[in-house]
């Protein structure tokens, strides 16, 4: 019932019938920052069942063992601004909900995250033949839970820095994320990446091709745990400043945690004005 619930959801907002708006990723994030004076609010939700768990010693994935399960949704809102042409905030508070069953208790815990504050400023403007290039940087507040069982916030302070490109090839366009995680005690540091596609299929459509990835550890690009998700998905334009998209995301490679066959992915974005 799980599954066939997301699939009639995605299959229902890919059928609204709206129009194409300026091109953007759906799980990473384009160079583009939003006019003076502006707002956006975008809703990100995606579910995950996991099904298999990192056996250190044999360095392989296992099967979860019978009547174990992990299962984990989140829902992102995130509110921009404009502060000027080439400056935007953005907020994030993150919703979560997750449950844990063992072949002897149950653990699950619903609640706010923690709240992400992060700025973006274009440095390079770009036009035909010149790529868009932004930086940002941000700081990660202690808001969720972390005595929480699952913890809802890893209860430490931690900053972002990274930088964002999009260029256009008609008819294609693509976005590149590299951004870096400097992580309080409680948790490693880490490496995200993301290189997004996109393709119009037609007026009102468009499909979207994500390679989407992080690495834990102490360095760059270094690190025990590591994912590399694949992430197809379809993407239309709104009603008057409206965008929904969907997806799905692949695990290709993955080390260390846990690890789902397939997690859907919805985004929703309205900007005002």
């Amino acid at each position: 019932m799980r599954k066939a619930f997301w699939v009639g959801l995605i299959i229902s907002l890919l059928l609204g019938g709206v129009k194409m708006g300026e091109a953007s990723p759906l799980i990473g994030a384009s160079a583009n920052t939003l006019p003076k004076g502006k707002f956006m609010v975008d809703g990100l939700l995606w579910y995950m069942d996991f099904a298999q768990s990192y056996n250190e010693e044999e360095e392989d994935w296992v099967d979860l063992p019978s009547g174990y399960s992990y299962e984990k949704a989140l829902f992102l809102p995130r509110l921009y601004y404009g502060i000027t042409d080439f400056l935007t905030i953005r907020l994030t508070l993150p919703v979560i909900a997750q449950n844990i069953k063992t072949s002897g208790s149950k653990e699950s815990s619903t609640g706010i995250g923690d709240l992400v504050i992060d700025p973006k400023i274009c440095l390079v403007k770009g036009n035909e033949g010149v790529p868009r290039i932004s930086g940002f940087t941000g700081i990660r507040l202690p808001t969720g839970d972390d005595v929480a069982s699952p913890p809802l916030g890893d209860g430490s302070t931690d900053f972002l820095m990274g930088i964002l490109v999009t260029h256009k090839i008609k008819p294609f366009t693509a976005h590149a994320t590299l951004g870096y995680w400097l992580n309080g005690k409680n948790l490693p540091h880490q490496t995200f990446y993301n290189l997004t596609v996109e393709y119009p299929l037609f007026r009102d459509l468009g499909a979207v091709c994500e390679l989407n990835g992080s690495m834990t550890g102490e360095g760059l690009f270094k690190g025990d745990k590591h994912i590399l998700e694949l992430c197809p998905g379809l993407q239309y334009g709104g009603f008057q400043g409206l965008k929904i998209g969907a997806a799905i995301k692949l695990p290709v490679l993955a080390k260390g945690g846990y690890r789902y066959h397939l997690a859907p992915f919805v985004k929703i974005v309205y900007l005002f004005g």
